[in-house]
């Protein structure tokens, strides 16, 4: 068990961002955060966004992903997601901006709920670049 290992692949509209082996994934689904390890027995799930972790050989890689589906089958973890940002490379200026922004008191719930969610996300990526 050693030496097992399981692909995971991440993919975004524009390209495959990761495709590695992986001894542990840890990722956040709507109802909690989730771990896999190989053997895992099969799932489908809903992501919201948060830090993706993937350890190989012991060490931690980190991403933001802005939500999406999981599927785990066989000994592949594939998530499809709207982003994947490796920790290093998380725009903390952009995020810091994001979280200034306020809509105008004329604005629709439809606008609304995206300014709320806009700055959701923006305190995860930059909980994740910090830490």
């Amino acid at each position: 068990m050693a030496n097992a290992t399981l692909r995971c692949v991440v993919v975004t509209p524009e390209k495959a961002v990761v495709d590695t082996p992986a001894e542990y994934v840890s990722l956040p689904l709507f109802d909690g955060q989730a771990g896999f390890l190989p053997r895992r027995a099969p799932l489908v799930g809903r992501m919201k966004p948060g830090s993706l972790i993937i350890r190989n050989q012991g060490k931690d890689e980190t991403y933001f992903i802005d939500g999406g589906i999981v599927q785990m089958k066989g000994e592949v973890i594939t998530l499809l997601t709207g982003r994947a940002i490796l920790k290093g490379q998380i725009d903390t200026a952009a995020a810091l901006k994001d979280l200034e922004v306020t809509p105008p008191a004329t604005a629709t719930a439809s606008v609304l709920e995206e300014a709320r969610a806009s700055k959701a996300r923006a305190k995860v990526m930059l909980r994740i670049a910090r830490g």
